[in-house]
């Protein structure tokens, strides 16, 4: 019997599918035998995103995705695919809520998935150019250089999470009267926003779109925009769940705000994820942490931590929101060292004497 994973994840390359021209269907029939399910589902979630770019182009305004033919394509050059990296540092995409209204969420990318997204264009461009021979392989010879070491290394322990919350929760650090009155009016939004990216382990893209309906506490979730537009269920700990209900309630008797946004600004608006960073090396100086703090220092702090609590790749990659276990394999599979240390002095061979 196949699995429910499994049924979906056909059910949604099916669905997809369908928004496409048939050339990207010859195109997902080409690698469906060599790639995983997972994998091709996030090849065309990339592409989805592709053609949303495409779209933004002059050429492509008039023309529907579903019509777009491969000749179309010929004219694209390595600067458009320039171009569309720069556009995955932000951009928008529209979703029906729950009262059926069509809205606006933005979208960033960290320099690990626009890569990602880089190697499902040249997997994509690499079977036009073969099939379609006025069509150049424009993405070849596009790279997108990525700092390992910082991306993979940078973490936090749970000792060092609680440091970091007692330093908002505590007032620590603060040098005058003046900090202190500001600290006051956004200590509660700013210890939320840590408990949750802490313990959840979300971008800071879906961070900033939460707006205070998409939290349920009766269910215990918070539903976010994953990239391309998929909406997730996360589950929140326990741990955590009296303190976000209180800000909820806290955030609701905000009257005079007209924002429906759960983290607002002092202005009255949606917080940016920009006004996040700033905020965190704040903290971070104050709590004197020896470690570059950002958004994804805590997302990877949660994969690695969630990873070594379960051992379930595959959980992990749900909890994570990665369309790929290769993804949550290649970053966060780190085994600590004290699991490590007794799997290899209980290790046995099993055998019958």
């Amino acid at each position: 019997m196949k699995s429910d994973l499994e049924i979906k994840l056909k059910k949604n390359i099916r669905a997809k599918l369908k928004t496409f021209p048939n050339f990207v269907g010859e195109f997902i029939d080409s690698i469906e035998l060599e790639k995983s399910l997972q994998t091709i589902n996030a090849y065309l979630l990339d592409l989805t995103i592709f053609f949303r770019f495409l779209k933004e182009l002059p050429e492509f305004k008039n023309i529907e995705i579903k019509n777009i033919s491969p000749k179309d394509l010929k004219n694209i050059t390595e600067k458009e695919i320039r171009d569309y990296l720069k556009y995955l540092d932000y951009y928008t995409v529209q979703v029906i809520s729950k009262k059926g209204k069509i809205i606006n969420k933005t979208v960033s990318n960290t320099r690990i998935s626009k890569n990602r997204k880089l190697a499902s264009l040249r997997t994509f461009y690499k079977y036009l150019s073969k099939e379609y021979p006025y069509i150049k392989d424009v993405a070849a010879n596009v790279n997108l250089k990525v700092n390992k070491k910082k991306e993979i290394k940078n973490k936090l322990t749970g000792e060092e999470i609680q440091k970091f919350l007692d330093t908002i929760r505590k007032d620590i650090g603060i040098e005058n009267q003046r900090s202190m009155k500001f600290h006051e009016r956004v200590k509660f939004r700013d210890y939320i926003i840590v408990l949750i990216l802490g313990f959840t382990g979300i971008r800071i893209s879906e961070l900033v779109q939460l707006d205070i309906e998409d939290v349920s506490m009766e269910e215990q979730k918070i539903k976010v925009i994953r990239k391309g537009g998929d909406e997730h269920l996360v589950d929140l700990p326990d741990l955590v769940c009296k303190d976000i209900k209180n800000y909820i309630e806290y955030r609701k008797a905000m009257a005079d705000v007209k924002e429906r946004a759960l983290f607002i600004s002092l202005h009255k608006k949606r917080i940016s994820p920009r006004t996040v960073q700033i905020m965190l090396k704040k903290y971070q100086y104050r709590s004197n942490l020896n470690i570059n703090i950002s958004p994804h220092t805590f997302r990877r702090s949660f994969g690695m931590a969630f990873y070594n609590s379960t051992g379930d790749i595959e959980m992990t990659r749900e909890a994570l929101g990665h369309a790929s276990v290769e993804t949550t394999r290649k970053f966060y599979a780190e085994p600590a060292e004290e699991r490590l240390s007794k799997a290899r002095r209980g290790f046995t061979y099993n055998y019958t004497k």
